[in-house]
């Protein structure tokens, strides 16, 4: 199982990335788990485009979050998660997913939030998500093992959804598939020296 926060959501939407990123994963959108929230937060009924920008990528969301599980926080000690939530820099909604992937053996964390990762190495989960816990960027890693122009052109379509990416993909000129993997490799080194044991690693790596 694996479990997108929302900001990974957001983003996979934002360039139209989703079906590669569940390809890349070999995941159906039936073994992805997503917050309870998850269509409220990015979704809004009021201004359903207030983080989405664009109707397509509302669209693409909507019809993804339709085909996913939601998480049951019924499955979680409640004080494991209010344990996580009290930690400074993991909100609400991480400290739910990383309870969930405490508590079950088989799950990965898929999160674009460096910050939630770097506070959890400080958390009472921390020896039970060693290697399951996986940054936006693997993600591209991942896509791009083997080509990476079908990502590089819809990442470069959306420079402003994530600076980190648009930086690898390139912004004024198109960068060479070498230098988008070493990129992204770069990125991932620098969050593992500073996550200890906790980031997920391709079995190459």
């Amino acid at each position: 199982m694996i479990l997108f926060d929302n900001d990974v959501l957001l983003k996979l939407a934002t360039y139209d990335l989703i079906d590669e990123a569940l390809d890349a994963l070999k995941v159906a959108s039936s073994q992805v788990s997503v917050l309870a929230t998850a269509k409220y937060s990015l979704l809004p009924a009021k201004n359903r485009l207030l983080r989405c920008k664009d109707e397509q990528t509302a669209d693409r969301l909507e019809a993804f979050l339709k085909a996913c599980v939601i998480i049951s926080q019924d499955k979680i000690a409640p004080e494991l998660v209010d344990g996580l939530a009290g930690i400074q820099s993991l909100d609400s909604g991480e400290a739910v997913l990383f309870a969930y992937a405490a508590t079950h053996a088989d799950s990965l964390v898929v999160t674009g939030d460096k910050r939630a990762i770097s506070a959890l190495m400080k958390s009472e989960v921390a020896d039970k998500l060693q290697g399951r816990v996986m940054a936006l960027e693997s993600v591209f890693q991942v896509m791009t093992a083997q080509e990476v122009e079908p990502v590089q052109v819809k990442v470069r379509a959306n420079l402003g959804a994530d600076k980190s990416l648009a930086n690898v993909f390139g912004k004024s000129y198109v960068a060479s598939a070498d230098s988008v993997r070493e990129g992204l490799k770069s990125y991932i080194n620098d969050m593992v020296n500073k996550t200890g044991g906790l980031l997920w690693k391709p079995p190459d790596g």
